[in-house]
């Protein structure tokens, strides 16, 4: 009996260190799932996955330190996150990095809408490459408002108005299959 004791404990700890399984610890405390949601403890479980090499993880800890959720605000930090999730190949960190930059945050990175404009169409990219449909609403919004205001790319009001649309179809999806967080988006 002792011995099956030792051999789950084994495995749990094998578990543990799986990236997966802790950014679902994370998003269980991050979204309240079965549980009230916590933060803090969701950035601890980020930042262990994050260092395992998980990319969604690296998004989400990203997000924390972004906006002060579990941690202090740390746009640096955040932005190092989104950096290296890009370079994985994330859509998310990717538009999320291309936000810093159509903005623009001083002493950090500078205000530049072509560069944003070029990580916008890498999200878009990755989207299609690995059938991400939660990024791809994100990624049409981004790149309807740079065509509508000529952010970055030529002015063009009919291909914005096109990406409009997707987006506003691929929200619609997202809130019928589940994501809550599109609910206060289309609101």
């Amino acid at each position: 009996m002792l011995k099956y004791e030792e051999e789950t404990t084994d495995e749990q700890s094998a578990h543990a260190s799986d990236s997966s399984v802790l950014t679902n610890v994370a998003d269980a405390y991050f979204f309240g799932l079965g549980m009230k949601t916590n933060y803090r403890q969701a950035f601890i479980y980020y930042k262990k996955a994050a260092a395992l090499g998980d990319i969604i993880a690296k998004e989400q800890l990203g997000l924390c330190y972004e906006k002060g959720l579990g941690t202090d605000i740390d746009l640096a930090e955040a932005m190092n996150c989104y950096e290296d999730a890009s370079d994985l190949g994330s859509a998310v960190g990717s538009y999320r990095l291309g936000d810093f930059y159509y903005k623009g945050i001083p002493g950090l990175a500078p205000k530049d809408q072509n560069y944003a404009y070029s990580l916008y169409m890498s999200s878009l990219m990755a989207c299609y490459m690995s059938d991400d449909y939660l990024a791809m609403a994100d990624v049409h919004m981004r790149l309807a408002e740079c065509m509508e205001y000529g952010n970055g790319v030529l002015q063009d009001k009919e291909q914005a108005l096109a990406f409009y649309e997707l987006a506003a179809e691929e929200y619609e999806d997202r809130v019928i299959s589940g994501d809550m967080r599109c609910e206060e988006l289309l609101d």
